[in-house]
């Protein structure tokens, strides 16, 4: 006889899955309303009709290039468990990881695909998870380190006023659980012993190396939205700029809406706002800024195909022999 409890167990399960992709469904829809209802159509349809395709395709190439330095960067992350991995192959895991963030209900979607493929036997993905983890938290550290030195330095009054307490909040949280890590990742030593590899993490050099790449990132990144910026009209200091990408990138990581949709979008529109920014304006730079990542996460799809033909290939059996 068969155990009903077990098939129940999935299925509710499946049901918890269901509700949950249903309720960021209708999170983003609304979030995506109540964006566009606020602008004017003829002026935002006119922006987009005049911005400059050179910017676009200058922005293109850029995020590419910086996604290329990511991947590097989670190859070096990875490399004190998997030092026999070619470059090709972190840059189509994290070409496709970032096709299956923007589509999956979630911006770290794509994660569980890198570490699933990146990894071999279950200990290797779970090494994997750990490279993956560990390559986010870095950017997410130095784009904080950035997000601060915009607060302090560069960004426009408003912005210093509005956002003081919530960058207070992050660097709290990020950069205290960094510091205590170490202490729980010792109290956790003798239940999974394979934990110990990970004081790797805590060499200076592999940390000078990995945060290089990640300030090469962001730098690149922000540069973009000065250039849409600029295209749109828009004159912010790049401080200003620094602060509200690194705030609308952390922001689109909660997983409340479909790959950080309307999340993102809503805060650039709110941040730019509270600089004089009106909201046509806004939503056209966050709409660009978007594109921009959707065009480029198309390679993405071109890794999928690729991993998904290597796989056949490894799959299908040799001819049989006459």
């Amino acid at each position: 006889m068969v155990d009903p409890l077990p098939q129940t167990g999935v299925s509710v399960r499946r049901g918890v899955q269901r509700t949950q992709f249903v309720v960021k469904v209708v999170i983003t829809i609304t979030l995506m309303g109540g964006l566009l209802y606020q602008v004017d159509w003829w002026e935002l349809l006119y922006k987009i009709q005049t911005f400059s395709l050179s910017t676009l395709g200058l922005g293109i190439g850029l995020l590419g290039l910086s996604q290329t330095l990511t991947a590097r960067r989670w190859q070096v992350v990875s490399r004190p468990f998997f030092p026999h991995i070619k470059f090709g192959r972190f840059w189509q895991l994290y070409m496709a990881g970032l096709c299956l963030g923007l589509v999956l209900p979630t911006a770290v979607g794509g994660d569980v695909g890198k570490a699933y493929g990146l990894g071999g036997s279950p200990q290797e993905k779970g090494l994997a998870a750990w490279t993956v983890l560990v390559d986010r938290y870095s950017g997410l550290m130095v784009q904080l380190a950035l997000a601060i030195l915009g607060w302090v330095a560069l960004a426009t009054p408003a912005l210093r006023e509005l956002t003081g307490g919530l960058v207070t909040v992050l660097a709290a949280g990020i950069y205290g659980s960094w510091a205590i890590l170490p202490l729980v990742l010792h109290r956790l030593e003798d239940r999974w012993p394979q934990i110990q590899q990970l004081r790797q993490y805590w060499d200076p050099r592999l940390i000078s190396e990995v945060g290089g790449y990640a300030l090469a990132i962001h730098v690149i990144n922000c540069g973009i939205h000065v250039l849409i910026g600029h295209s749109l009209g828009i004159t912010l200091s790049p401080g200003s700029y620094m602060l509200i990408y690194c705030l609308a990138a952390i922001a689109s990581v909660l997983p409340i809406s479909l790959g950080g949709l309307g999340v993102r979008e809503g805060t650039y529109v709110y941040l730019l706002g509270k600089t004089g920014i009106d909201a046509t304006t806004s939503t056209t730079f966050a709409g660009l800024w978007f594109v921009t990542l959707l065009l480029v996460s198309l390679s993405g799809s071109l890794a999928i195909w690729s991993l998904w033909q290597s796989k056949s290939n490894h799959s299908t059996p040799p001819p049989a022999k006459d």
